[in-house]
Formats: structure tokens, sequence, C-alpha cells
């Protein structure tokens, strides 16, 4: 799988979180780099196995919350299981733990459900040209 798609969120969510804003807003804005992922992966994989794929991939990285008394702990919501996991951060930590996370959740992801439907998924939830439409109206 190239890293096309991955650095394609790197730089969507870059842009949702220039540096010198509040750590709700970096929050935000990494939300909005993953948003559309959960929503094209939730039919394929389910609710279960967004969240599945999260908690996994926040072991491998090491993500420092407890997630089973976090927000999310009674819901099988990855936007809510993420928000979790930034919370209590700062903006420049919600930049880093985005960071690694990103690449770590699509290489979990490839592993499970190969590399070309991995692509294609995440190509649906990020097209080709979404930056350069969303670039002129955000501010890095």
């Amino acid at each position: 799988m190239t890293p096309t798609l991955i650095k394609r969120v790197e730089r969507a969510t870059a842009l949702a979180t220039p540096s010198g804003i509040t750590a709700e807003a970096a929050a935000t804005g990494v939300l909005s780099g993953w948003r559309p992922m959960f929503d094209v992966l939730t039919p394929v994989i389910g609710e279960r196995g967004v969240t599945a794929l999260l908690l996994r991939t926040c072991n491998i990285v090491r993500c420092e919350v407890d997630l089973a008394s976090g927000p999310g702990a009674r819901t099988v919501d990855g936007v809510a299981h993420l928000s979790s996991i930034l919370l209590d951060r700062t903006a420049d930590e919600i930049r880093a733990t985005n960071h690694q996370m990103l690449p770590t959740f699509v290489a979990i992801l490839a592993s499970l459900i190969g590399p070309g439907l991995t692509e294609h998924l995440l190509g649906m939830a990020w097209p080709e040209g979404v930056l350069e439409k969303t670039e002129g109206t955000t501010t890095p």
C-alpha cells in the first residue's frame, strides 16, 4: 500500500491543527481527519471493529489512557474512543499522538483486510482533491 493516503489524512489533520491553537481545537481537527475513515469503515467492519482497531492501535503506540473508564467506555463509537484518547492532552501532544496512531491504524487495517481493500476504502474516505478544496479555507 502506498503511503499517499496516510499523507493525505496527515496533511488534512495538520491543516486543521495549526500551531498556536488550543488543545480542544487540535482535538477537533484531528477528529475531523479520522471521522471520514470511520464513516467508510463502519459499514465494512462494524463499529466494534473500528473500536477494536483503535484499541489495538493504542496498545501498540502505548497511548496513556484508560479506555475502560473514559467517555467512550460504554459505547462502540470510534469517535468517542478517539476523543477519550485525546482528552487532557496539549495541542502538541495531540498532534504527536495522531502522527503515531494514524500509520499504525492503517497498517493494522491492511493486515486484516488486505492492502488493496484498505487503499480502496481509505481512498473513498479521502479522495484525491479533498485537500485542494479545504486548503484554501484553512489557515495552516
